[in-house]
């Protein structure tokens, strides 16, 4: 009555709460939980597979319904996992109701080697080994023995060998790929490997209407081989060795040809470009070259990339000189001072003060800077609007007043005796009581060139 009690009470447990989940290797073994392993429980378990298949027994009444299954007191063993296993256990109480007590996931943890379309692969093989088996790709079929250590016949033929303990498989191709199994007498799982093997590849660079040479692979044959394209999918070349020209299909005619150990296209058109796949009588891939056309020298692609490169260079240079010049300029305009204007006495520009203690800051156009004159007098001197105007040598220079340069460039500024002065008139009107006034409303001129001594 307590086992009862006590089986009850886990069902309901393992009902109310998450189902617990595993992971494991293939060829490895799961343990189940204890309470649902006699003497705790009793009842029948179940298994359904993961990928849909009928449902199984594994245990009843406290005995194993399935030869993998290991039972024992409070211990049960699922051994030598395959992918099959991958699925869900439950168990019943009433015989009408399902309950989930565990999920299982079988992962591959086998070791990944990868080959060449008819290449060989060897491996050394343990003592303990007594057969190996092989699953192929995608395949959950029983695995086919290959070698048993107590008959030696291998059921691969010639291409399987051991020696010396020396597993070689020769000439791979596709039909190779799968899982292979290595196992112990008692059937336990010793080692495991994933064989993938992979076509040839090739590449060539073609320009238009020139010849493209392609080899056969070296192992293998008599070769189907196929053009595939992007646009125009698949055009067959050869069928079993020989070439092939179908009314049908016109891609190649006259334009294949069987050269010695491999095809040779010409001329090649833009059309070609492709993938030029060889398989053997069973379909196995063996060599997939690429055929890719380079653009012609003098074609519209090339050029309009020619003219759209020299648009670019062309818009770029254009903008450098503009940018330049504009810094060139607003360099000048920066470094460039306005100069001094020159000032031109009339006979009718008014006249301004001047503070005795200032220097001279123009000369008369011809006169040197060594024969400049300078005031006499520490008073200014005030001078009214007058006429200047060129006279004789001869014509004397007003009292308290220096001689004037000369204004005229025909007259020697080296001699003294030739010396040009200025003729003021109007000294007797109101506006000459300027020259002795020490008024200073008066207007003062600052010229140089009227700068008497």
């Amino acid at each position: 009555m307590f086992l009862v009690l006590f089986t009850v009470s886990f069902v309901q447990l393992g009902s109310s709460s998450d189902v617990p989940h595993e992971s494991e290797c293939y060829g490895n073994s799961l343990k189940l939980p204890e309470q649902y392993v006699p003497p705790l429980y009793l009842g029948p378990m179940y298994f359904t597979p993961k990928n849909g298949g009928p449902r199984k027994v594994l245990m009843d009444n406290g005995q194993s319904k399935d030869p993998r299954l290991k039972v024992s007191y409070l211990i049960a063993h699922y051994t030598d996992l395959t992918d099959r296993d991958d699925g869900t256990f439950a168990i019943t109480y009433d015989g009408y109701r399902l309950y989930d007590v565990l999920t299982l996931e079988v992962r591959d943890c086998a070791l990944h080697v990868r080959k060449i379309y008819g290449n060989s692969w060897e491996k050394r093989l343990q003592r303990k080994v007594e057969f190996v088996e092989f699953t192929p790709l995608k395949s959950l079929d029983l695995p086919i023995t290959l070698w048993n250590r107590t008959n030696p016949k291998t059921s691969a033929g010639k291409r399987l060998q051991v020696r010396d303990n020396m597993l070689s498989i020769y000439l791979l191709t596709q039909a190779d790929s799968g899982h292979y199994n290595f196992r112990q007498k008692d059937n336990t799982l010793e080692s495991r490997i994933y064989l993938e093997v992979t076509e040839n590849v090739g590449h060539r660079d073609v320009e238009l209407d020139q010849l493209v040479y392609i080899g056969y692979p070296p192992h293998g044959g008599p070769w189907t081989v196929t053009l595939k394209t992007s646009n125009d999918g698949e055009h067959e070349i050869m069928r079993d060795g020989v070439l092939v020209e179908s009314i049908e299909d016109l891609w190649f005619v006259r334009r294949i040809f069987d050269s010695e150990g491999g095809i040779e296209i010409y001329p090649v058109l833009s059309k070609d470009s492709g993938i030029v796949e060889f398989r053997d009588p069973d379909g196995n891939l063996a060599l997939a070259v690429t055929i890719n056309l380079l653009p012609e020298p003098f074609s519209l692609e090339f050029i309009g990339l020619l003219v759209g490169v020299g648009g670019v260079l062309l818009v770029t240079l254009c903008s450098c000189c503009f940018c330049r010049k504009k810094k060139c300029c607003n360099k000048n305009r920066s470094a460039k001072t306005p100069a001094a204007p020159a000032i031109y006495h009339d006979v009718s520009q008014p006249t301004y003060p001047r503070h005795p203690d200032a220097p001279n800051s123009s000369s008369f156009p011809h006169q040197h800077p060594h024969h400049e004159s300078t005031a006499t007098t520490h008073e200014p001197l005030m001078h009214p609007p007058v006429n200047v105007m060129m006279t004789q040598p001869e014509v004397k220079p007003l009292a308290g007043l220096g001689s004037a340069a000369g204004a005229s460039s025909g007259y020697n500024f080296l001699s003294s005796d030739t010396e040009p002065t200025f003729e003021l008139k109007g000294l007797g009107s109101p506006a000459a009581t300027c020259l002795s006034s020490e008024t200073p409303s008066c207007d003062v001129y600052n010229s140089d060139k009227l700068n008497f001594l």
